[in-house]
């Protein structure tokens, strides 16, 4: 014969799994507070890695510049004009672009002072017609930030400023 069993009456309570509501917002709370003191460190982060990242492209377009002078017999230019970077070789008139052009706003977030920087290297690598002192090229990027590069009397880029 089948007995059929039937439940108490007292119900042993189940185990609680999940969080209440306050739990949550304390949680929610504390996350809050970590991304609110890690978000300036971030930005300022992000910020100089663009900086260097310019800095570094506008180098090596100018190293490129300079190599394809010294390869080709002469006739290499670097060119800095409205925000854009880039190397190039052959006759003026029709000149070969050698490097990709860097576009430093779009790019980088940066600018650059003055507008318009022209470097010619001749068949050894130096810089031949340049400026008699230098030219600095300051490059301001986001939060303020300022570096700076320094083309030599001999096409020589220092990476530090033209510093005295």
């Amino acid at each position: 014969m089948l007995t059929h069993r039937t439940h108490s009456a007292s119900v042993t309570p189940r185990s609680r799994s999940g969080l209440t509501m306050i739990e949550m917002l304390v949680v929610l709370s504390i996350i809050g507070i970590l991304a609110a003191i890690g978000a300036p460190r971030l930005r300022q982060a992000l910020a100089n890695t663009r900086m260097r990242g310019a800095k570094t492209s506008v180098a090596a377009a100018f190293v490129s510049a300079r190599a394809a002078a010294v390869q080709h017999g002469g006739n290499g230019r670097f060119r800095l004009e409205s925000g854009k970077a880039w190397a190039e070789s052959g006759p003026v008139a029709t000149p070969l672009v050698i490097a990709d052009t860097i576009k430093l706003a779009s790019q980088f977030s940066v600018t650059s002072t003055p507008a318009s920087v022209t470097v010619n290297f001749g068949a050894r690598g130096l810089a031949v017609g340049g400026p008699a002192a230098g030219q600095l090229i300051l490059l301001t990027g986001e939060l303020g930030r300022v570096d700076s590069l320094c083309v030599t009397t001999l096409g020589v880029l220092l990476r530090r400023g033209c510093g005295a």
